[in-house]
């Protein structure tokens, strides 16, 4: 049976865009782009771009012919703007991989956009790496610390991340779910951070028990 999720894809030079994707199993068999923001770089491309093609016309109306210096410029945006686009798709293809090898998990956690994440420094070659400005959802636990919120199905998951992005308060940016499998896992998972506790299956700006993380990790041996 298809399934049908929502993707969000941001990129270091702050481009981002949402897509519907269906899902047979393992295999995204259609993807939809929704809505696309570009970047202040791409959306310069496109200014200079149509700029461009208006002093072309205006050439072509004229002299009958188009200018040769700017078919020449016209097509050096073409090939920046594509570079720019191939390297969004280079990125995306490498995170979806990644998700897929893990798509069977027992267990799912929330991830939105966290854009307070600072954005990493250009490598040597100039080229920037792949930004993840996504965070798993936390909640407070009953000392205070954080909690990992931990989800038993992937239903659980969803309707925990409509509800903080409906928040009318402190609304999150929807993000995605990543499925988790075993200690090994998680383990892997939250190396990144120090999270010391687990809310497993909460409620939404209700109470509910945690554990010590791992307490948890043991109960999955």
């Amino acid at each position: 049976m298809s399934e049908t999720e929502r993707h969000l894809k941001t990129w270091p030079c702050g481009c981002r865009e949402w897509t519907v994707v269906t899902l047979e199993g393992d295999t995204i068999e259609y993807e939809v782009p929704e809505r696309f923001e570009p970047c202040a770089d791409y959306r310069g491309l496109q200014a200079e771009l149509e700029e461009i093609e208006m002093e072309n016309a205006r050439h072509v109306v004229s002299y009958g012919f188009p200018d040769a210096s700017s078919t020449t410029r016209l097509e050096s945006v073409v090939e920046e703007m594509e570079r720019h686009l191939g390297h969004h798709d280079a990125a995306y293809e490498a995170q979806i991989q990644r998700m897929m090898q893990q798509r069977e998990g027992r267990f799912w956690v929330v991830i939105v956009v966290d854009n307070s994440i600072p954005k990493p420094k250009p490598r040597a070659d100039g080229f920037w790496p792949m930004y993840m400005n996504g965070a798993p959802l936390i909640k407070p636990a009953e000392n205070g610390e954080d909690a990992l919120c931990v989800f038993s199905d992937e239903g659980r998951a969803l309707g925990y991340g409509r509800a903080a992005v409906e928040d009318p308060i402190a609304p999150a940016v929807p993000g995605t779910l990543i499925p988790l499998d075993g200690r090994e896992d998680f383990e892997r998972f939250i190396g990144r951070s120090s999270v010391p506790y687990v809310a497993l299956d909460p409620e939404y700006s209700a109470g509910g028990e945690t554990i010590p993380f791992e307490q948890f990790l043991s109960s999955l041996e």
